[in-house]
């Protein structure tokens, strides 16, 4: 990675396009072949799967033994994230080394290249995401579901996630710029970041493993991301009544100690 930083941003730019392309290619190729495979070998690609064990853990089990099967799931996650999708985390990286380096988050913004951004994010990125959640829908809905169209779908979420990323982000600095009292409710979630996001997964564990309510697999999709929402409006919430008497989440301020710590230490 630090091979890149003192590169000019024109370098920047055709690796970039260059790295996400491959990526692509290289993803799509695999979906075609899943595909091939249950087309033409389907003796060896519907051979029964085993279940995740976290799975079978987070139905009946207790929290300590959650930790061994999570941490096999990690490991897996890890090696098959960065086998698929460390190309476009690499683009990634590189586009936003130019952004930094535009100050791209700094105000006032350029109006004209934020509305091509977001244009080119949704025009693009939208209807690959549709498609791929309405195929990946009606194959889940189906008799006999398909993994490797399961899987394909996915794939093709991958290529459009950086693209609807590039159009939130550059709605979002719109927001800021001409309505900020729009997003300004949300400012409290950000200055306490770290315990949003820690406190998320406590309360889903919390509901959802059978150490608490135990609704794991439990319920619908529908109802799954409408108690995702509730969640997060909650801890917005509590953080705004946090930081009204604090200027730190908790979690925040304990990071701080350490780091503090750490440095009278050295």
């Amino acid at each position: 990675l630090l091979a890149f930083f003192f590169r000019s941003d024109r370098t920047l730019k055709i690796w970039t396009r260059v790295i996400y392309i491959v990526s692509a290619v290289f993803i799509s190729l695999i979906g075609i072949l899943l595909l091939i495979g249950e087309r033409y070998f389907p003796q060896e690609s519907t051979s029964e799967v085993m279940e995740p064990r976290l799975n079978e853990v987070l139905r009946d089990g207790a929290f300590l033994e959650a930790i061994g099967p999570r941490l096999e799931l990690w490991v897996f996650g890890l090696v098959t994230g960065i086998f698929l999708q460390g190309g476009m985390a690499f683009a990634a990286f590189l586009l936003g080394v130019r952004l930094a380096r535009s100050k791209f988050l700094t105000s006032p913004i350029d109006r004209v290249q934020n509305s091509r951004m977001i244009k080119r994010g949704f025009v693009f990125g939208l209807p690959i995401q549709i498609a791929a959640a309405s195929v990946m829908v009606r194959n889940e809905q189906s008799v006999d579901p398909s993994e490797a169209l399961y899987l394909c779908c996915l794939f093709l979420t991958f290529l459009a996630a950086p693209l609807l990323s590039m159009a939130y982000v550059g709605l979002i600095r719109k927001l800021v710029e001409d309505k900020v009292h729009l997003v300004a409710w949300m400012k409290p979630a950000g200055q306490s970041s770290l315990t949003v996001y820690i406190s998320q997964s406590v309360i889903t564990s919390l509901i959802f493993g059978p150490w608490g309510l135990g609704l794991f697999q439990e319920l619908e999709t529908w109802s799954v991301l409408i108690l995702a929402i509730a969640i997060w409006l909650l801890l917005v919430a509590l953080s705004n009544l946090w930081l009204k008497r604090f200027n730190q989440g908790p979690l925040e301020k304990v990071l701080g100690l350490l780091t503090r710590s750490r440095k009278i230490s050295a």
